[in-house]
Parts: C-alpha cells; structure tokens; sequence
C-alpha cells in the first residue's frame, strides 16, 4: 500500500482523500486503462504492490483530486434535456464489464449521450480528461485516447443494447493561457475542448483487443 505522507502541510481533508482508494474494478482481471498499458508493468504492480509514497500536495496527486471533483460536479447534472428539440438523456460515470475468452474486462466511462432515432437509441462516448495543452495535442495521448474509447466501445456494444456513433474527449487543459494566442498558431483558442476521436472499425477494434489480451497475458506468466 502507498505511504501517505504530509510534507507541505496540507489539512485533513486532502490528506483524507489522499489516503483512500479512489478506483474499483470489482472482480474482473483486466481494466481497459490497464490494456492499454504496458503488460510489463501492470504485471509487476499486480505482484508487487506500490509502496510509493504519496503527497496530497505534490503535483500529481492534486490534480488527480481536481479532476475527481470535476467528475463529481458533472455527476449532479440533470439525466435528460430537451435544449436542442429533441429529448437526450445521460449516463454518468457507467461501469461496463464483459467477459471474453474467459476474462472479465471492465471500463468506467464518464458519460454516454443517448438520443432515440428511428427506433433505435443512438449513443456518443465521452471521456474528461484533466490535463495539459502539450499532452492532449501529442499524437502519444491521442493514440491511448483513442485505444480507450474504443475499447469502452467494443465493451459497450458487447453488454448494451446500444449503437455507438461517436466517441469524445472533453478536455480541460490546466496550464491554458490567452496570452499564448497570439504567439503560437495552432494554440487551442479555449481552455475547455472537446476531441472528436475516431472510431475503428470492428476487424481492427478486434485484433486490438486479441493483441493486448495477449501481451498482459504474457507478460504474467514471466513475472
């Protein structure tokens, strides 16, 4: 278990949160975020439990409360709106699991939009992600984006009687500034964006998932 330590005189409350466990996968084996990791450290942290200390005032650890609030906030919002004409209602914070080739896989997605058409409900994936400029415009992160959201995707189609017609990153970038407009051109021009994210199709989605099943698989029988 990690080591909860104070040095910068946080009070209780962030020294609290700090200090509980923020994540359940109930009983499934593997998490999407953890698929799309690399096998060999999932494998070793599996093993080896973190022994890490954490600071409820260093960086990384306030901004994991940050975006935790962020989620919390966005909870509290109605599940329907008519704004647009039509009737759209929300799924927040959904856990989804399914089972393949004998593993239970399982992701927490942050928001489903649905609208109904034709007889069907149509729904947009959405995911937040409380993070810097330089990270979300890096081709790195919108490759996990995408491995992410998909895989919510394949997991969702899988359990859900549902079609899934979008996928979305709402990104709050925490180091936005106006003043970097006017100096650098491709600059977001606000500090909230949404990311479109393209979805694979069902032979790539398939041999991702094949694929990455199969290096955490690998990379336990070595540990």
């Amino acid at each position: 278990m990690p080591k909860i330590v104070n040095r910068h005189n946080a009070p209780y409350p962030f020294v609290h949160y700090a200090s509980q466990s923020h994540y359940n996968m109930g009983d499934a084996d593997y998490s999407v975020t953890t698929l799309i990791d690399s096998p060999q450290i999932a494998s070793l942290q599996r093993k080896f439990p973190s022994e890490e200390e954490i600071d409820p005032f260093e960086s990384k650890n306030l901004w994991s409360l940050v975006g935790t609030a962020i989620h919390h906030i966005m909870e509290q919002s109605p599940d329907v709106t008519s704004e647009n004409g039509e009737p759209t209602a929300f799924i927040k914070e959904e856990r989804v699991t399914t089972e393949y080739n004998g593993y239970r896989i399982t992701g927490g997605i942050d928001l489903i939009t649905t609208t109904e058409s034709e007889g069907r409900i149509n729904c947009v994936i959405g995911d937040y992600k409380f993070t810097t400029v330089y990270s979300a415009g890096s081709s790195e992160t919108i490759e996990k984006y995408e491995a992410q959201l998909n895989l919510y995707r394949w997991i969702l189609e899988r359990e859900k009687a549902l079609v899934v017609t979008g996928l979305q990153v709402y990104a709050i970038l925490r180091d936005w500034k106006p003043s970097m407009l006017k100096t650098f051109k491709d600059y977001p021009d606000a500090p909230g964006q949404t990311i479109e994210i393209p979805m694979w199709n069902n032979e790539r989605l398939q041999d991702y998932v094949d694929q990455r099943l199969q290096a955490h698989l690998d990379a336990r029988a070595l540990v």
